[in-house]
């Protein structure tokens, strides 16, 4: 090789090793900058020159060129980063469950104190002192006004809840826009590097600093897979659905449904079903048709089915307002009067209501003369249940299961704001259903006995109830109450829908306890302490044992407590793994200054070495030049 020959081979030096400095600058520079990636310089030898070839001989006689820098590599642990983005979305959907729970704890009020406890503690005081004197203006007054008490505690809880949903349904819309915003930007960053990238000289590493930065903060939101296709564009699948192509990003889609409080339906434009155009000619999808989540998939790590903070988010806010009807099952009684007309009534009921109804026709069918006749049960082959049967009118009637209370409590059981609001309205429920049964009950049985009766009723003949619905009238025509309707909440006894009597609250003793013959009503009384102590309530339909609603609170509590704990596990176990994969993670991507210090002294000694091989080689060309020349 000449000496300029050689003087190349040393300048190839200088340039590889002055690039290799720069990328350790680069490196400390960024030593604390978020989703920065350790970049790593790979040398090669450029290509040989042949002085000769021989094929006899053992080796070539060659000459080199020098080295140059062949690539700038990130240096990444694609199945780190895989377990990492797994195991980050997992933390998420926990984050947000255990969030819920606690905001629940807070409501109640079991982190400052048991408040809508004292309130039905109150009112359970309040009865006990009514039972021992019924006739006491001042246990009468005691009753009214913790009765009111409990009303104004529950509402204040049932609304509490209902606005922390409607903050989760605003999450959810914010979720959903980050998520679209994310996918443009892997687009937008995918477009980028292809186009620094396309010539094959150099990497475009900070913008897959960007995108891969991404890509973490997107796993945390949902459950997503990705890959790479041949041209370097990362693929993202979301939820099962491609998410970001080579040539689109198929946004993700929010529609709020007007008849259940504007929650928001999350799902995929691209494939729903397009049923028109607004005024402004935008389409107008159905969400029911290509939903982001199925929810018929059970929730486990094991399915890999609890990743990803929106559907926690979606999953913790349910589809609607929680209520004590979801803890029942649904039914409808049709009368046949055997002219061709029916009668179709509405109703909820408890697995021991249906017991009861059932036992009370069977009783009657062996009654002489019978009440009722031609029972029957039947079961079609879609599952609906019948039972029909004649009663003592000659009607023909069937009772129609509709759902039951399991299948129909199933749709709300792992969403813990629709689970804790459906079993909170269910306690609120039993309460004020328990004490207006037992006034019902006294003016029936009065009237039964004397029937022209006015004992616990009012000016209108209507039994007088404690607790009242404030969207329905109690009483029709005929004195008989209104029944529930699980089609119309306007008619539920439930926690946003009931108020104390305005007549009782006015003059609470018109609650009276005295009978038409001047005795006090002791029996009443007794009968209201009965309806706290009698276990026959369950907290839901998944649960056999029979509680009374002493036990329902301290109950519906320790679940609450139960799943608090377990969430809260979970949470911090997921917080721990996602540490320790982010430590090896780290261990790999982090910039070590430690190292890179080792990195620098090498590549700058390797700079001082081309160096030296260059002033050599000056030297031996000055010295044939003005030595040998002459």
């Amino acid at each position: 090789m000449s000496l300029f020959g050689a003087l190349y081979v040393g300048t190839s030096g200088l340039q590889s090793s002055q690039e290799a400095l720069n990328v350790v600058a680069h490196n400390v520079t960024n030593t604390d900058t978020q989703g920065y990636v350790r970049q790593q310089v790979s040398y090669n030898s450029r290509e040989y020159n042949s002085l000769t070839k021989d094929i006899t001989g053992v080796s070539q006689k060659q000459t080199g060129l020098g080295v140059y820098i062949a690539e700038v590599r990130q240096v990444r642990d694609r199945f780190v980063d895989e377990s990492y983005r797994n195991q980050y979305g997992r933390q998420g959907f926990y984050d947000i469950s255990s969030d819920a729970i606690e905001e629940i704890q807070e409501v109640m009020g079991e982190l400052d104190g048991p408040i809508f406890y004292e309130s039905m503690n109150s009112i359970w005081s309040a009865i006990e002192e009514l039972a021992k004197d019924p006739d006491s203006e001042v246990c009468q007054s005691m009753l009214i006004q913790y009765a009111q008490s409990f009303v104004e505690a529950a509402h204040n809880v049932y609304k509490d809840y209902s606005d922390y949903q409607d903050k989760l349904n605003a999450k959810i819309k914010d979720s959903v826009d980050r998520i679209n915003e994310l996918g443009n930007k892997i687009y937008d960053l995918n477009e980028k590097i292809r186009g620094i990238e396309a010539g094959g000289i150099e990497n475009a590493n900070d913008y897959k600093d960007a995108l891969n930065q991404a890509m973490d903060e997107l796993a945390n939101l949902a459950n997503v897979t990705y890959s790479k296709d041949y041209y370097g564009n990362v693929l993202v699948r979301l939820e099962n659905h491609d998410f970001v192509t080579m040539n689109r990003v198929n946004e993700m889609g929010i529609k709020a449904d007007e008849e259940n409080s504007g929650f928001y339906e999350v799902y995929w434009p691209d494939s729903a079903k397009m049923l028109g155009r607004d005024n402004y000619g935008k389409p107008i999808y159905d969400a029911d048709t290509a939903p982001v989540f199925d929810f018929s998939i059970e929730i486990s790590a094991s399915k890999n089915t609890d990743v990803g903070a929106l559907k926690a988010l979606v999953l913790a806010r349910g589809d609607h307002r929680g209520n004590y009807t979801d803890l029942q099952g649904k039914m409808k009684k049709i009368v046949d009067d055997g002219s061709g007309n029916e009668t179709v009534t509405n109703f909820s009921y408890t697995e021991q209501d249906l017991a009861d109804i059932l036992s009370d026709i069977k009783t009657g069918a062996q009654q002489t003369p019978p009440r009722y006749t031609n029972f029957s049960e039947n079961t079609d082959r879609a599952g609906t249940k019948y039972y029909t049967y004649t009663d003592e009118a000659g009607r023909n009637v069937t009772l129609q299961v509709v759902v039951s209370p399991e299948d129909n409590y199933a749709k709300v059981a792992d969403s813990v704001m629709m689970n804790t609001m459906a079993e909170f309205d269910g306690l609120v429920h039993s309460v004020v259903t328990a004490i207006n049964q037992a006034l019902l009950d006294a003016a029936e049985n009065a009237t039964l006995a004397k029937a022209d009766s006015n004992y616990m009723r009012d000016a209108a003949g209507n039994p007088i109830l404690l607790f009242e619905r404030t969207s329905c009238e109690e009483f029709d025509s005929t004195h008989n109450m209104n029944a529930e309707d699980p089609t119309d909440s306007h008619t539920w006894f439930s926690a946003l829908n009931i108020c104390v009597n305005k007549d009782l609250l006015q003059y609470p003793t018109h609650l009276g306890l005295v009978k038409d013959d001047g005795s006090v009503d002791y029996e009443t009384a007794a009968t209201f302490r009965d309806a706290f102590t009698k276990a026959k309530y369950v907290l839901n339909p998944t649960l056999s044992n029979q509680i009374s609603i002493q036990d329902y609170y301290s109950n519906f509590m320790a679940q609450i407590a139960n799943s608090g704990n377990v969430y809260q596990s979970l949470k911090k176990n997921q917080e721990l793994t996602v540490n320790q994969i982010e430590g090896s993670r780290q261990g790999s991507i982090g910039v070590s200054t430690d190292e890179e210090l080792s990195n620098m002294i090498k590549f700058q000694n390797a700079y001082n070495a081309s160096s030296r091989f260059i002033n050599v080689i000056d030297e031996c060309t000055e010295h044939i030049i003005t030595q040998l020349g002459s």
